[in-house]
C-alpha cells in the first residue's frame, strides 16, 4: 500500500476557448509521518493549452490521514485529442531527513530531490508507470514523455 497518492481528475472532453479545471488530489495514508509535498506543472509550448495556476510550489504539511486539492484552470486553444501537461509530484520528507546530516557547503539543494509519486489518472484509474503487465501487453494511456492522457477538444 502506498503511504502518498496523487490522483489527477481531468475531464474527458472540453470546447475551445471555455476554461475547465484540472484538479490534483494529494492524499497521505500513512498513519504516522506527514508528508512535505512539492508539485511542478510542465506545460509545454507545443500543448494546446493555456494554463492558470501554480506552476511550482510547495503544498502545505499534509498531516497523516490527510489529503491537499490544487487546482488549475486550463484554456484549450486548439482542436482535437490534446495531452494533458505534464504534473510531477516530489516528497520531500526523506530528502530532509538525510540532508541534515550533512553539512558540506556544496550539498544539494535542489527542490526536487526525494520520493517522486506516481499520479494516478482517475479517468483510467491507472498509474503513470503500470504500463506493463507480466503475461501480455496493457494498453497504456501514457505517452513517451510521461503525460496522462488525452482530452477531446471540441469546436
Amino acid at each position: 500500500m502506498d503511504n502518498i497518492v496523487a490522483l489527477l481528475d481531468v475531464p474527458p472532453q472540453g470546447t475551445l476557448h471555455v476554461p475547465m479545471s484540472l484538479t490534483l488530489t494529494i492524499r497521505n495514508y500513512h498513519p504516522t509521518r506527514s508528508a512535505n509535498i512539492v508539485v511542478q506543472l510542465d506545460p509545454d509550448s507545443l500543448d494546446g493549452f493555456v494554463v492558470s495556476g501554480l506552476r511550482t510550489g510547495r503544498v502545505p504539511v499534509l498531516l497523516p490521514g490527510s489529503e491537499e486539492k490544487l487546482i488549475w484552470n486550463i484554456l484549450p486553444i486548439e482542436c482535437g485529442y490534446v495531452k494533458v501537461p505534464k504534473i510531477k509530484v516530489v516528497d520531500k520528507r526523506k530528502a530532509i531527513s538525510s540532508s541534515q546530516g550533512t553539512s558540506e557547503p556544496g550539498a544539494n539543494t535542489d527542490t526536487f530531490v526525494g520520493d517522486v509519486i506516481k499520479v494516478i489518472d482517475s479517468r483510467h484509474e491507472i498509474r503513470q508507470d503500470d504500463s506493463h503487465v507480466e503475461g501480455g501487453d496493457a494498453q497504456s494511456f501514457v505517452d513517451e514523455q510521461g503525460r496522462l492522457g488525452t482530452i477531446l477538444v471540441l469546436p
